[in-house]
C-alpha cells in the first residue's frame, strides 16, 4: 500500500501549483515595481507565494481546499482553473 494515495497526490499536486502562480504573480509585480535585489525578491516571492495558498488551505468553507475539503472538490476546482 503506497503511502500517500493518488488522492492525495492530486491535492498536493493543485496546492503546490497553487503556490507556484502566487509564488509567480508575486515576483512578477516586484519586478514591475523596480526592486532589483534578488535576495529581496526571492524572500518576498516565497513568503508571499505562501500566503495566498495558506491562507485558502485555512478556510473552513473553502470546498477545493479548505480544511476538510474533499479530494474531488480539488481536482475540480483545479480543472476550472485551467480552463
Amino acid at each position: 500500500m503506497p503511502i500517500i494515495s493518488a488522492e492525495t497526490k492530486k491535492q498536493l499536486k493543485a496546492a503546490f501549483l497553487s503556490y507556484i502562480r502566487a509564488a509567480a504573480a508575486a515576483v512578477g509585480a516586484m519586478l514591475l515595481a523596480g526592486i532589483e535585489d534578488p535576495g529581496t525578491i526571492t524572500v518576498s516571492g516565497l513568503v508571499a507565494g505562501i500566503l495566498g495558498p495558506l491562507i485558502r488551505a485555512l478556510d473552513k468553507n473553502d470546498d477545493a481546499y479548505g480544511i476538510g475539503a474533499k479530494v474531488e472538490a480539488a481536482v475540480a476546482a483545479e480543472k476550472e482553473e485551467e480552463v
